[in-house]
């Protein structure tokens, strides 16, 4: 590693940053890249294949120019943090998965890291970074009609959400209609009308509940 120091390996993992390293595409494909392969691959190598399949330059056409900010977010930001959650291991001749990648969230089926653009990664993202967005679309997938804010406050309560709510409703309230709503928005899952504080599922929700074996 150059000198530069291990990071602290948690077993355990944390939840939030496993989540966020999931939802990072360029980290998905590292893994991808990294997974059932019979040795360690270089930092250099690593670049070359991202920088492939990112750019479509093959490595005779790459330049150092071209590796180079690749090569620098390799060094300083994925492979670190790939390590950390003791996912990777760098060793002198190169980077290999030390332990297989695993995001604990219910029962859901996760799409294969060995398709890092899978379009289904980025709804997954945004639900694990509070997994409680799983059981607002539950429940949307259930009603199949337009929610209000308050009601689905209520509703959420009354579900028993596998994940923790906020204590508060007021609280809850605020979350989903500045953050959660929005985001799940932004997937084209849901629609969402601030003004009117109403959320609605779109047609692509069915599909994706299926796909991720959702209990609605």
């Amino acid at each position: 590693m150059d000198g530069a120091p291990r990071p602290r390996r948690d077993e355990d993992g944390d939840h939030l940053v496993r989540s966020s390293i999931i939802g990072d595409l360029r980290q998905r494909r590292i893994l991808s890249l990294l997974l059932d392969r019979d040795r360690p691959l270089t930092e250099r190598e690593l670049g070359l294949r991202l920088l492939e399949r990112e750019r479509g330059l093959t490595s005779a056409d790459a330049t150092e120019a071209d590796l180079d900010p690749i090569r620098v977010d390799l060094h300083h930001r994925c492979l670190p943090q790939l390590e950390a959650v003791g996912w990777i291991e760098r060793r002198p001749d190169g980077v290999v998965i030390d332990k297989r990648p695993s995001v604990e969230f219910a029962a859901l089926s996760l799409p294969d890291l060995r398709t890092p653009e899978d379009p289904a990664w980025d709804a997954v993202s945004t639900l694990l970074v509070r997994p409680y967005r799983a059981d607002v679309l539950a429940l949307l997938a259930d009603r199949g009609r337009d929610t209000g804010l308050p009601e689905l406050v209520t509703a959420l309560r009354e579900r028993h959400a596998a994940s923790p709510l906020p204590d508060d409703d007021r609280d809850l309230r605020v979350s989903l209609h500045h953050v959660d709503l929005p985001k799940l928005a932004s997937t084209g899952l849901v629609a969402y009308d601030p003004p009117a504080r109403t959320v609605t599922p779109t047609p692509r929700l069915p599909t994706f509940a299926a796909r991720i074996d959702l209990e609605v």
